[in-house]
């Protein structure tokens, strides 16, 4: 026994000396840890401005100003950091290394600058390619190390963005080295020192933190540390940071235990907290509320100033530095503060009373802050900076407040942020009163009084317009006071004085009120007065400056005027308060003409000009004169001189006021003026005459003065000016009026002087006349017959290229009735010829004119010529010359008539036993018809023949001789000429005055059409100035001409279909020729007889003229003539066809005749059946005019109807007509009593090879009258349809069609064999349609021959159809998922879905699942289909077909997909139709369903599918959309940072009330896991963990929370709950914690008094440890000395 206590003693020794010996160790280790040296010398340091910009829109050599101005909007980030200087020779250098290599290497410029506001560009600073900076030590001269650095530097940095948000750091801890990843663009940089819940026992003082290559370590306050998360969150922006060391205190095993972090802090409830200072009053803040102080004054304590105060601080702040460790805290919790422990309490700060609206500080307080974040540049002096202000308690009631302190961004020199916790406290506020007195100056300062202000009081500060209080009226000299005040900060304002008599002040007081204003017992306080400086509140004067100048040249100065400004006796108001003034002063204005008045109040005035000594006229003395003196009148008025034009005075601190140089206001006088007057006259009539110009010459140098011209009076007046008084003139005219010669005598005159005030000459102006003699111009018209005047001729007369003008009356002038010459633009500028002798104009300006004709005499057109120059002379020419005459001629009409056939010369027949050629038999019939010539008045005109040619009878000119006739007749050459027609239009027509009906008389008979003269153009023709040859002076010169073309009388006939409207006069109506099936039917049809015969029975005789073509086609025909001369058959001409053609002409017009079939031939195809519907003759009627078919009538003589089949192509979904012309289709005929397919075959030819035929088409075209026209059934109008060619058309080249199109959805065939089958095949499907295959795109048919009134086929298309399948990752098509198709633009293979160039579709809902892209399109988000009450997704299938086409292929439920699989549309699937095939479309998910992500990849969220052309297929995605359920996993640690299990927990989800609900889960388990899906249909909601962790998915958007509610055996729960929060975004994406720790259950160790001792497991801890009571005791013992000598060791270290 006694050696078992003996061991166990040894044991428990050596334990004790072990953990001595461990903490001893460690103590010796850690001594040093974070003990790094702060009193270097202290350096000057270089501020570095880093502009981050993006590189992929902005230049290369990118400047900063560039970058903050004209690139402003690409700035990526801007922030500042600092480098060490150290000398070396004349510079101070520095590395670059206090930033991250990303902005070195991007760098695109740099610059240096002066630290201060104007920012001056420094020239000689430098860095080099290895960012080695040299800047010049004479920058530096003036500053002390530790002042305000005078040099800054700016670094322009160009990168990508992605770079940005990747910023690789360096990061070491101990031996072990990694690469960080963070987003540039973050304000702080995190990142994990250790395990969770390890770092619950360190605190900052147990981690020491270097950033790049500093040996000093970040300050505590300038970084967050988590010791539940093990992470450091550090208050430094990534893009400054290279490297990150951090160091962490080794712990020994006995600090590990008992965890003795916390042993030496000093703390303080809230109530037991020191105060820094007294506040005025409570603010009105809460608990947790932010607020800014701006301009703080603050001393930095660098480390010679906390030496007897080296710095020399003011007392008061090196007072409050010394008391710091008294009421300076660091870290608050809920209920108490640290008191600083911090070595670095560095700053001292002034609150006072303007510090903040907010907080009211009682006086001036001076309080200690440490130094978050030291570094060894910062300033010695006083600076001013901002401070952040976070409110810890505030307490009303026992009336202090707790305020944590921390400094701004960039407000301490160097990178210094001061912080810290202080209390402040209040009492009972007290009452005071505001006093405010005015003071105003006047001239040399002298005191004025009694003139009136306003003064508004504000509460607060900084007298805003909310916060008036109330306002008071007072006069200078006195004073307003405002009593009963609490105290606090207030402001006041003038807010009413008349600026223009004052120099206000506006700018706002701020007055605070506290109890130091008060006497001893605190009841009375003193005035807070307000004083106005004396020269901010000065009166204020005013100056005027006026000028005396010339009238007419303001130039020109006048001095020795007297002026006087005044308004004495006047009545002045203002603020309707009037007086009268009294002010008057007079200056005589100097040479420069100016006086000035000065020292004048702000009113209006009066100025007016006193003759003084002078009389009027006034002598003064011009600067324009060499300042002699020259006469003026006083023409200067009284004026009003208004305030607001006068100038104000400057005034200078001893009360001086001065008038500044402005521009004088001008005060002008007439100059006394002289003048004389001229008058100018006709020669002959005496009348005045106006703008003649006259000018004036000094008699006694003869220079010239000026000119002037006569007006209306005939009077031209100089004003001769005042420099020459009484002087003498002589003058002469030196241009003439129009139209007169030039008048060169000059004469002298006298000058008068002009009286005041009037501005007319009242000189004579009888004394000096002249006058001129007028000027004209004439010339002559005659016709071809001889040189005497002729009439009516018209001409205009130009000068220059411009008409003149004439009066309406003549003139007799000389020998000649003339035109008068006028400048009236409205008058006529038409001259015109008579009989009595020549054109003359008078009164035209000298020169050379251009007669121009423009209008020839009646009956005649121009000649060789139609201008004539001519000259200006005082004489009427009477002779005519060829120089001064103008030549007509006579208007020439020419008539021909021509034929449209039978007019050959090489073709003859006999006519009454002599041969004739066709074109003599024509010229004989034309020659006996007359014509007739009427004018516009529709009279017919006569005519007279002379010499074959008809001369007008109305012509008065030079009229013919003889008897006039109306009647005209071609001659041989079937011309008629006719001269002397006057200028005009005129109609030429054959005569037609017999009625258009049958006659025997055979004389009466014309073979030829009466012409239908539809259009004016071809019997009118007009008469013009150029209708002859003669006429060469115009550009065109020939007669007027004018052909008719007569047609000869026809009727044809020939095998007509039904839709042929062929008579005698309408063949060219007919659609198309006559078709014949061979050879032998058109044969058979030309062996017919038939005969014609007139409308009394006669037969006809008819001239067989020729066959057209070889008779074996379409185009030939035979040709036979009427000649009324020649009927000597009595029994009639027999007429066969040619070619089943035949064409009869030159029938008597109006008369009827009836062309019998006499015979048929043996063997012929054809039947003669007279009976009503198959008559064998026909009658016509021939039209007097071509084209007229009112009289006639039609027979067919064989009346085909065609055959006809008509198609739809209708819609299998709604079964409308698919009106799309892209849907095509070829017809082909089976051999005779067979089937055929063509679908079996691929090509034309092997169709062919097997027995079908491609029918041939004519292009599609209208059929007037047919069953289609004009109104199909449908409802549509001009239905085009396709008509059948014939193979002989083919092989002549005719154009043909095998593609057929619909029109509008219809198919209309004619003219197809009877009774034969065909295949209707398609072969491209309409636009957005599915082409059906195999023979399901075939359609047989069988053209019938009893009847074109066919049904309808219907044929059905399938719209072409998109199936979007969504799917999870196990297969099962999921509900509810979001997408948006685009339809691409290139479908370029070589891009991914997501970057093809794309454009967005809206679709037409159906139900969710079920879209198409046709009107109306409501929507551009596609969602799967999910089952509805009554609305199964398994039933869409059922309306997706119209019911007629349910048991074809076009039913939808026989769609395949692409994997040939028949489409059932499914919960998790939507079908999109009528998307257009040979597309492609770019499906985008853009929101997974309820419980599910989005892929992580986005381009994996798109995928392109393409609709193919000529394809019943469904395209499908089948399943490239893949959805993964949302997942969650959560871990379980105990505090070993071991995966535990045993613990039961929830999943718990915020509702919109902010409630967490539980939600029900159904627990799965796999190879992989356990998991947990969420799922409304279970009961459970108890979540467990296999190794430590569990996963839940299904999640929807939103917050959660995984709480653990029954621990793992061992463990207990917190007092608050474990929970994990996490959170789920619309896209799936899971954010938030993943880890839920618990620690063992804590159990009293029960000591028992007992020698022996047992090994025990602490339930606590999971060790294992000797219970032994006295060994116990002495262990502690021992640990309590280790900790006293613990303590005493920090006091000596610091």
């Amino acid at each position: 026994m006694k050696n078992k206590k003996k061991y166990i003693f040894i044991i428990l020794t050596v334990l004790v000396l072990f953990l001595l010996s461990d903490f001893l160790v460690h103590l010796v280790i850690n001594r040093s840890f974070g003990k790094e040296k702060t009193e270097s010398k202290l350096g000057h340091t270089l501020q570095i401005v880093y502009t981050i910009m993006d590189e992929k829109n902005t230049p290369d050599n990118l400047t900063s100003t560039e970058a903050t101005s004209k690139y402003e909007n690409d700035i990526l980030y801007s922030t500042v950091g600092y480098v060490e200087l150290n000398e070396q020779g004349e510079y101070y250098i520095a590395k670059l290394n206090n930033v991250n290599p990303l902005i070195i290497k991007h760098i695109a410029s740099f610059g240096f600058a002066y630290n201060d506001i104007t920012g001056t560009v420094i020239e000689d600073a430098s860095m080099d390619s290895n960012q080695q900076i040299k800047v010049p030590k004479k920058y530096y001269e003036k500053f002390e190390k530790g002042d305000k650095e005078p040099v800054k530097m700016q670094i322009v940095t160009r990168i990508n963005k992605d770079d940005l948000s990747n910023i690789k750091i360096k990061y070491k801890k101990g031996n072990k080295s990694k690469s960080l990843t963070r987003n540039g663009n973050d304000v702080t940089t995190s990142f994990s020192v250790m395990k969770p819940n390890v770092g619950k026992i360190y605190t900052k003082d147990d981690i020491a933190i270097y950033i790049n290559e500093s040996t000093k370590s970040v300050f505590k306050d300038k970084y967050f540390w988590d010791s539940s998360s093990g992470t450091i969150n550090l208050n430094i922006n990534p893009v400054l940071i290279n490297k990150i060391t951090v160091k962490v205190k080794k712990k020994s095993l006995i600090e590990k235990i008992i965890d003795i972090k916390n042993i030496f802090a000093e703390t303080a409830t809230y109530d037991n907290m020191a105060s820094s200072g007294e506040l005025k009053s409570a603010p009105n803040l809460k608990d947790g509320e932010t607020l800014k102080f701006d301009k703080v004054d603050t001393w930095y304590f660098w480390p010679s100033c906390q030496e007897n105060n080296a710095c020399q601080y003011p007392t008061e702040v090196n007072d409050a530095w010394k008391k710091a460790d008294n009421y300076l805290y660091s870290d608050c919790n809920s209920s108490n503060c640290t008191l600083s422990s911090s070595e670095y309490e560095d700053f001292v700060i002034r609150l006072t009373e303007s510090t903040s609206n907010k907080i009211l500080f009682k006086g001036t307080i001076y309080a200690a802050l440490f130094c978050n974040d030291h570094n060894n540049s910062a300033s010695k002096d006083n600076v001013q900076g901002s401070f952040n202000i976070q409110v810890i308690k505030i307490d009303n009631t026992k009336k202090y407040i707790i305020l944590k302190f921390t400094g701004g961004e960039q407000a301490w020199q160097g990178g210094q942020t001061p912080g810290g916790v202080l209390k402040f406290t209040w009492s009972a506020e007290e009452k005071g009163k505001i006093a405010v007195a005015k003071e105003l100056k006047g001239i040399g300062n002298k005191k004025l009084d009694g003139e009136r202000f306003r003064v508004t009081l504000y509460s607060g500060k900084d007298c805003k317009s909310g916060n008036a209080i109330s306002s008071k009226i007072f006069f200078s000299g006195d004073q307003t006071v405002w009593k009963n005040l609490k105290f606090g900060n207030y402001s006041v304002k003038e807010t009413t004085c008349n600026e223009n008599k004052y120099y206000c002040d506006t700018t706002c007081k701020n007055i605070t009120l506290d109890e130091s204003d008060c006497d001893k017992n605190g009841e009375n306080c003193i005035e807070k007065t307000l004083v106005k400086s004396p020269v901010s509140n000065a009166k204020k004067y005013y100056c005027y400056r006026a000028k005396k100048t010339d009238k007419d040249n303001t130039s020109c100065a006048l001095a020795n005027a007297e002026l006087e400004l005044y308004n004495k006796n006047l009545t002045i108001c203002e603020n309707n308060i009037c007086s009268l003034g009294g002010f008057s002063d007079t200056k005589i204005t100097d040479k420069t003409g100016e006086v000035v008045f000065t020292n004048l109040e702000y009113s209006s005035y009066k100025l007016r000009e006193n003759g003084g000594t002078n009389t009027d006229p006034l002598r003064l003395n011009s600067s324009c004169d060499s300042n002699k003196m020259n006469e003026y009148w006083n023409d200067s008025n009284e004026k009003t001189i208004k305030a607001s034009n006068l100038t104000l005075m400057t005034r200078n601190s001893k009360g001086e006021y001065t008038c500044p140089t402005s521009d004088a206001e001008l005060v002008k006088d007439t100059h006394v003026t002289y003048c004389a007057k001229v008058m100018k006259i006709d020669m002959i009539t005496g009348e005045p005459l106006k703008n003649a110009t006259f000018t004036a010459y000094y008699s006694e140098n003869g220079s010239t003065f000026g000119t002037a011209t006569t007006d209306k009076t005939g009077v031209a007046t100089f004003y001769f000016g005042a420099k020459y008084n009484n002087g003498s003139y002589y003058i002469k005219e030196t241009s003439a009026p129009e139209g007169y010669a030039l008048n060169t005598q000059g004469m002298d005159v006298q000058v008068y002087q002009m009286e005041k005030g009037d501005s007319n000459c009242t000189a004579p102006s009888n004394n000096f006349v002249y006058e001129d003699q007028k000027l004209v111009i004439s010339w002559f018209k005659v016709s071809e017959r001889g040189d005497y005047p002729v009439p009516k001729a018209k001409f205009t007369v130009s000068k220059n290229g411009v008409n003149i003008h004439h009066t309406a009356e003549k003139q007799q002038y000389m020998n000649g009735n003339c035109y008068v010459y006028s400048t009236n633009a409205n008058d006529s500028t038409t001259f015109e010829s008579d009989q009595d002798g020549p054109v003359c104009v008078i009164g035209v300006p000298s020169g050379e004119y251009l007669v121009t004709e423009t209008s020839s005499i009646p009956s005649h057109t121009m000649g060789a010529k139609n201008t004539l120059k001519v000259k200006t002379s005082t004489e009427v020419s009477n002779n005519i010359t060829d120089s001064n005459k103008i030549v007509n001629y006579p208007t020439v009409f020419e008539f021909t008539k021509t034929v449209s056939s039978g007019d050959e010369e090489n073709v003859k027949i006999i006519v009454n036993g002599k041969e004739k050629t066709l074109k003599d038999l024509t010229t004989e019939e034309l020659k006996l018809l007359e014509f007739n010539v009427t004018d516009k008045d529709n009279k017919v005109l006569s005519f007279v023949l002379e010499n074959g040619v008809y001369e007008y009878a109305g012509n008065t000119i030079d009229g013919p001789e003889g008897t006039p006739t109306t009647a005209l007749h071609l001659d041989n050459n079937r011309k008629i000429t006719i001269k002397h027609l006057p200028k005009g239009t005129y109609y030429i027509k054959e005569k037609n005055n017999k009625a258009c009906n049958a006659s025997s008389n055979s004389n009466d008979c014309i073979g030829y059409y009466y012409p239908s003269y539809t259009s004016d153009s071809s019997y009118k023709f007009t008469i013009t100035e150029c209708s002859s040859s003669n006429a060469t002076s115009c550009t065109t010169h020939v007669s007027s001409k004018q052909t008719l073309e007569n047609k000869p009388t026809e009727i044809t006939f020939t095998k007509k279909d039904f839709y042929s409207y062929y008579d005698a006069a309408d063949k060219n109506k007919s659609d198309s020729n006559v078709t014949f099936e061979n050879d032998k039917e058109r044969n058979d049809f030309d062996k017919i007889v038939f005969k014609i015969k007139d409308s009394s029975g006669k037969y006809l005789t008819l001239k067989k003229v020729r066959d057209v073509g070889d008779c074996s086609t379409d185009s030939s025909y035979s040709e036979y003539r009427y000649v009324k001369s020649d009927q000597t058959d009595t029994n009639g001409t027999e007429l066969h066809t040619c070619g089943g053609h035949i064409k009869i002409t030159n029938l008597c017009r109006g008369n009827e005749y009836t062309v019998e079939e006499v015979s048929v031939p043996d063997g012929s195809v054809y039947v003669k059946e007279n009976t009503e519907s198959t008559p064998t003759s026909v009658k016509y009627k021939i039209p007097c005019t071509e084209g007229d078919t009112t009289q006639s009538t039609t027979t067919n003589l064989i009346s085909d109807k065609p055959t006809r089949v008509r198609f739809e192509k209708r819609d299998s979904k709604y079964n409308y007509l698919i009106q799309d012309e892209t849907t095509t289709f070829e017809v082909y005929k089976c051999a005779k009593g067979t089937e055929c397919h063509p679908a079996d075959y691929v090509t034309k030819e092997e169709r062919e090879k097997n027995g079908m035929t491609l029918v041939k088409f004519n292009p599609r075209a209208v059929i007037n009258g047919d069953e289609e026209d004009p109104t199909d059934a449908e409802g549509l109008q001009g239905v085009e349809v396709y008509r059948k060619i014939s193979d002989s058309d083919v092989s002549k080249g005719q154009k043909y069609e095998t593609s057929l199109h619909p029109y509008n959805g219809i198919l209309v065939l004619r003219y197809l064999e009877s009774n034969y089958r065909y295949v209707l095949l398609e072969t491209v499907a309409p636009k957005n349609y599915s082409l059906p295959s195999g023979r399901n795109a075939e359609t047989s048919f069988t053209v019938t021959n009893t009847t074109v009134k066919v049904d309808e086929v219907d044929v059905p298309n399938k719209p072409t159809s998109l199936i979007i399948r969504k799917y999870s990752d196990t297969g099962e098509l999921l509900p509810g998922a979001e997408f948006k198709i685009y339809e691409g633009k290139t479908c370029d293979a070589n891009l991914s879905a997501m970057n093809q160039p794309k454009t967005l579709l809206k679709l037409k809902t159906i139900r969710d699942g079920v879209y198409e892209n046709r009107p109306t399109k409501d929507t551009d988000t596609i969602l799967t289909c999910t089952d509805r009450d009554g609305e199964k997704c398994s039933e869409i299938n059922t309306k997706l077909t119209y019911k007629d086409y349910a048991d074809s292929w076009a039913n939808f439920d026989e769609t395949l997909n692409t994997e040939k699989n028949k489409v059932e549309i499914k919960q998790g699937e939507a079908l999109i139709q009528y998307l257009e095939y040979d597309h492609c479309y770019i499906i985008e998910e853009v929101k997974a369903p309820k419980g599910y992500s989005l892929p992580k990849n986005e381009e994996d969220r798109y995928t392109m599918v393409t609709i193919p052309k000529n394809t019943e297929y469904a395209s499908d995605t089948y399943k490239t959309l893949i959805n993964k359920p949302t997942p969650f996993t959560f871990y379980k640690y105990d505090e070993y940072n071991n995966l535990l299990d045993g613990a039961e927990f929830k999943l718990q989800k915020l509702d919109d009330n902010k409630k967490y609900h539980d939600i029900t889960v159904i627990r799965e388990e796999t190879e992989t896991g356990v998991y947990y899906k969420a799922d409304e249909s279970s009961d459970n909601k108890i979540i467990t963990t296999v190794n430590g962790s569990a996963t839940v998915y299904y999640l929807e958007e939103g917050q959660y929370r995984i709480v653990e509610v029954t621990p793992a055996p061992g463990k207990e729960l917190g007092k608050n709950p474990n929970i994990a929060t996490f959170f789920v975004d619309n896209s799936g994406n899971v954010y938030g914690n993943s880890i839920i720790v618990n620690k063992s259950k804590t159990e009293k160790i029960e000591v028992k008094s007992s020698a022996s001792a047992e090994l025990v497991v602490s339930i606590q801890t999971g060790q294992k440890v000797v219970r032994y009571g006295l060994i116990i005791a002495t262990i502690a013992s021992v640990i309590i000395a280790l900790m006293i000598m613990l303590r005493m060791y920090k006091k000596q270290s610091e």
